[in-house]
Order: C-alpha cells, then structure tokens, then sequence
C-alpha cells in the first residue's frame, strides 16, 4: 500500500478545484447504478391486489431520481384501494396497475442492502407521501432522493420547484447564531418545493401570491418554529428558522491559515471559496495537510493490516485518486471555507477509503483516523514553520470529526481496532 499511496499523494491531484459537487456525485451515482444486471426478480411487484379486468386499469406510475440520475433500489409501496410493492431498478422507475376511481397511497423509501457493500439508497425521499383520491384517470408521480454521503447516497438535491414567481419566501437557519448548511426545507401549500441550506443557511423559494408552509427538517435535532405558515402572502416573505443540537457550526480557519502558508485572500473567501481562492488553498495548506495524512495513514500501525493482503489488494487507482480529490476538499469545509456551493449538509466523513467500505469499522478505528487528521494539521503547520494549534483549536477541531464519525452507518461500537498490526504495549511491530 505504501507504493500505492505516494503514487497518488507525492505531487498531488490537483485537479480537485475541477471536482464540483457534480461531478463527485456523477462517479458516485454512477458506481450506485451499476452495470444493469441486477436480477429484474428484484423490481417486480412483491403483492398487489389488481383487477383482472385489464380493459379497466389504470397506471400510476413514476421515476424516483436525485438531482442528477434515476435511483434504483427504492421501495414503492402502494396502499388504500390496493395493496403492492415494487422495488425500482436501474432507469428509477416503477408502475402500478390499479382501478380506476379508487384512492391510493404512495410511499417511497430508500432499501438497506440493495447494493454492495451494504447501504441505504436516499436518506430522505420527497414528498413523504402521496394521496390520491377517488382516481380516476392513469397518472404520474415522481419523488425526488436526497442524501448527505457522496459515495453511497443520492446527490444532495438543492433545488426543485418554486424557480419562478412574483414574490420570494427566504429566510436563513442559524443555531447558536451560526448558520445551518444542509438543511432540507420543504414547500407546500400553493406550490411544491425542496431546498437544501447554503454555506451560509440560506434558502429561497420564488411563489406567487398565495398561502404556503415552509417545513424545514435534519441535519438538526428540532427547529423553532417547527413550521412557518406564510397565509395569503402577497410581498416578499421571510421566515427564519433556529435549530437545535444540530451539527458543530464550520471553523473559522481559514484566514489564519491561508496568513500561516502566505496567502492573501479577499474577505468573502473567508466563508466560501469562489474558485480564485479555492484554488489557492488546494495548492497549498489543504494539500499538505491531506500528504501529510495519508503519509500517516500509511505508518499508522493502527490500520497496519491495510498494508496486506487481502486488504490492500482492494485499493484501485480510481479509488484513491477519488479519496484524495475529497480529503482536499475537506479541510476547506471543516475550516469554513468550502468550494462556494459545496457545503450542503453537515461534515462527512472521508477517512474510511472508497475502496474499503464493504470492510467492518468500529468506533475505534474511527477515533484512530479522526487522531490521524488532527495529527496532519499539526505536522503541515509544523513543516510550514507555522505556530501551532492552540488546545482551543484543537479541541473545536475534535469536536467537528466527533460529529462527522457519528453519522457513519453500520459501525460496531467498541475500543477494539479492526485493523491494527500494533504490539500490546501500542508499539508498532
């Protein structure tokens, strides 16, 4: 793995600047997709109650699609006058066939295990559910997914519906007085909307005259109010939303890095980097910071057994190249000034490899590789002759990579390393 990793990190990618939010789920979607030869068994109906009559069916049917690409391995469920299952496949589809005049339910949820390794397809699915009443004529309905993880969910849709109007419904969501990025806030009421919150907490719908409710929902605990009701609106309206125990707010680093490394960046860099300064700051400390931890990962003893086999036959040059392009990017969003548009949900998680995430993690080894972080930013600051992080730094620092760690699925609680070749005194061999 050694020969590996310095092949990928020695010089750098540098191509991560180019690597927009798009495009990283364009690969990860992609690699969601698969090359369509999934058993077809896996998208039939599992029950239904349809009339055998099929001169007088109807069809509801739909795609279920991130901001992006269809989504296979959704669970449609179909209740009311009757009763199905189907599972989408690879074009995100599905069909009922029902009779008409009936009034039918629709639901739409992700499906745990329908890809390897094992994950959950869209954490959140829009609308949660759909009614349709005495139904008369053959219709569509098409939900939208949305997740938070790149690599193993839909795309973070940030925007459908509500793009033209003669009046805006914005606000910001803030907690503690800092804002809320990745916040889903949903509109009903005269017109059907999803945005995501900005770098900033931001969100805006474009409505007409009207009455409307705005629901915002995750990454946050609860949120005051829990929903805005906005009657009869007819000028531009704003309603703002508080969170609570909601995700660590992003650091604020950034200047005194790009000081530490001889940057000169304009104020508005300090929150998001337009491309100008993005580009500065992947050159210089993001980069290091990511050498520096794979240069660690690497002699960690901790994760020693990632250096056998059969685990470092896993690792494949498009894996790590995509590793590498998401830990650049990272230190920009855990220093607050992630790629403008970037920053749409609470921090990730990107030290589990690509190539490795089929294998079994414990909290263990997730704390050994949030260690691992903390001791690269030390050590590009130590290189660069810069002075060193204050224990306050350092402490808000842990706090964000707690927080990221506690959102990664499928982890075994225990003090025990999955992957460690350390002597029991925790020399290494």
């Amino acid at each position: 793995m050694n020969l590996v990793f310095e092949s990928f990190s020695s010089g750098t990618l540098r191509r991560a600047l180019l690597l927009s939010l798009a495009s990283a789920t364009m690969m990860a979607c992609g690699s969601t997709a698969g090359d369509g030869t999934e058993s077809s068994e896996s998208t039939r109906t599992t029950a239904a109650a349809l009339s055998t009559d099929a001169g007088a069916l109807i069809t509801i049917s739909g795609t279920v699609a991130d901001s992006m690409f269809p989504q296979a391995g959704i669970t449609i469920t179909l209740s009311g006058s009757a009763q199905g299952q189907v599972v989408t496949d690879f074009s995100g589809t599905y069909s009922f066939s029902v009779k008409p005049g009936g009034s039918y339910s629709l639901t739409a949820r992700g499906t745990n295990n329908f890809f390897e390794p094992p994950f959950q397809s869209c954490l959140t699915i829009t609308p949660d559910v759909v009614n349709l009443n005495n139904q008369k004529t053959s219709t569509v309905v098409n939900f939208l997914g949305t997740g938070t993880n790149f690599i193993t969910n839909c795309a973070p849709a940030e925007v459908m519906g509500a793009t033209t109007g003669s009046f805006t419904v914005s606000g910001v969501v803030t907690s503690g007085g800092a804002p809320v990025p990745g916040v889903l806030v949903s509109l009903s009421g005269g017109a059907q909307a999803i945005r995501v919150t900005d770098e900033t907490g931001a969100y805006s719908f474009a409505v007409n005259a009207g009455s409307y409710s705005v629901n915002p929902s995750g990454p946050c605990s609860s949120f005051s109010p829990s929903v805005g009701n906005l009657n009869n609106i007819k000028a531009n309206t704003v309603q703002n939303f508080t969170g609570a125990s909601c995700p660590p707010a992003p650091l604020t680093l950034c200047p005194e890095f790009d000081t530490d490394f001889g940057l000169t960046e304009p104020a508005n860099c300090n929150v998001s980097s337009s491309e100008a300064c993005a580009g500065d700051r992947l050159s210089t400390w993001a980069n290091t910071i990511q050498d520096d931890w794979f240069t660690i990962n690497t002699d960690d003893c901790r994760f020693g057994t990632w250096n056998n086999p059969p685990i470092v036959n896993l690792f494949e040059s498009i894996g790590l190249e995509q590793d590498i392009d998401f830990i650049n990017l990272y230190a920009l969003q855990l220093f607050g000034c992630g790629l403008a548009g970037n920053i749409t949900g609470p921090l990730g998680f990107p030290f589990i490899l690509t190539d490795l995430q089929s294998l079994k993690f414990t909290t263990a080894d997730l704390a050994a590789l949030s260690d691992e972080y903390v001791q690269a930013i030390e050590q590009s600051l130590s290189d660069n002759g810069s002075p060193a992080l204050s224990p306050a730094q350092i402490t808000a620092i842990q706090a964000q990579l707690v927080s990221a760690a506690s959102r990664v699925k499928g982890i075994t609680q225990s003090s025990q390393l999955s992957f460690s070749t350390c002597l029991p005194d925790g020399g290494a061999p």
